[in-house]
């Protein structure tokens, strides 16, 4: 390989650590590899029990086997992907498939799925380490019926609404962009064991939470999305509305056009980088 190409280190996790930061060094990497405007990016390891489940999420985020060479593996990622599984062409976002929608996500949520937003309201607040924050994937429910409509491979610009703390004309911000990789109803799920079984420490909401939405069904869609990167600025609601980006009181989970979405991502400062088309 004799041309410009970016590294990754093997991650070193320690087994009993169990709160998925493995997946968060992997974003941060792949986020430095969009950002680095290389073309390709690889890592190698030793192949034994140890890195077989850190291989296997290679896989899944797109890397492909190289070659190996004295018990050493080389699997490597291109810049260039077309596939349209949001997994495999992460953390790039492609103009070309999905629709585009806004998601609104109260401030403590928020502040506990997307660590690598840095908000001045939030500055000096404790960052929990568990799997919900340092997840490539985060689970949220959703109680607008719009969110029936969203499709996998559908682009999320994510709404933190206000924290009480002023108007929400200048307290909620738009600080991220995501991609839909599952909608499903609760009645999706067998019985509540089920729906505890397989979304209970994966999502920000406690059992406790998560027991009450089962058996009130206030928020009745289980949204899956991809956390592809944070802006690099967060446009406030008056400045989504003097753009006419947003033209609704009370944003909860809205669709918008794809020309609205560039002009919110500019708004943002976002790094074209991770636009693949």
């Amino acid at each position: 390989m004799d041309f410009p190409r970016l590294k990754i280190g093997t991650f070193k996790v320690d087994f009993d650590h169990h709160t998925g930061i493995g997946k968060r060094l992997l974003a941060i990497s792949l986020r430095d590899f969009a950002r680095s405007g290389l073309d390709f990016v690889y890592v190698t390891m030793h192949e034994n029990e140890n890195t077989s489940s850190l291989a296997k999420l290679l896989y899944k985020y797109g890397f492909s086997y190289w070659g190996s060479k004295d018990q050493e593996t080389v699997l490597y990622k291109t810049r260039s992907c077309s596939d349209d599984n949001a997994f495999i062409r992460y953390p790039f976002v492609s103009r070309s498939v999905g629709n585009c929608w806004i998601l609104s996500i109260r401030p403590e949520y928020h502040k506990d799925l997307f660590g690598d937003v840095h908000l001045t309201s939030e500055y000096g607040q404790p960052i929990i380490d568990e799997s919900c924050l340092n997840s490539i994937e985060k689970i949220y429910l959703s109680g607008s019926q719009n969110a029936a409509d969203m499709a996998v491979g559908d682009k999320v610009v994510i709404y933190r609404t206000s924290d009480g703390k002023g108007s929400a004309y200048y307290r909620s911000v738009v600080t991220s962009v995501c991609t839909v990789v599952k909608v499903v109803n609760l009645n999706f799920f067998r019985d509540e064991t089920d729906f505890l079984k397989k979304v209970r420490g994966k999502t920000v909401f406690t059992t406790e939470e998560l027991r009450r939405f089962w058996q009130t069904r206030s928020y009745p869609w289980l949204v899956c999305l991809l956390f592809n990167f944070p802006l690099k600025r967060y446009p406030n609601r008056k400045q989504l509305l003097d753009c006419g980006f947003i033209d609704t009181e009370r944003l909860v989970c809205e669709r918008i056009s794809q020309d609205d979405m560039d002009g919110i991502m500019a708004l943002g400062n976002a790094d074209e980088s991770f636009i693949v088309d």
